[in-house]
């Protein structure tokens, strides 16, 4: 789990779109869940062949905290690196 949410933080995020200034502060469900915009699941670390992909697809990342609140969560999250826009 933290392989792949040091992938996401650090390689997909930044890399989809191009001009990503960081994710909005309103991506959270009130409580304590951060839904990130779709992402492509071509832009995660271990794609070997992209000739081989016939069709990019999105996908849904939600990440679960154990916070009360979207306050704690965001705290926590940004503690960890995610890349809030500021």
């Amino acid at each position: 789990m933290y392989e792949f949410f040091d992938k996401l933080v650090s390689i997909a995020l930044p890399a989809c779109p191009r001009d990503f200034r960081g994710i909005s502060k309103n991506a959270f469900d009130g409580h304590g869940k951060l839904h990130p915009r779709r992402q492509r699941a071509i832009d995660l670390p271990r794609r070997s062949d992209y000739d081989k992909v016939s069709k990019i697809r999105g996908m849904d990342i939600v990440v679960v905290t154990t916070a009360q609140s979207d306050a704690e969560a965001f705290a926590f999250l940004q503690e960890m690196g995610m890349p809030f826009r500021k």
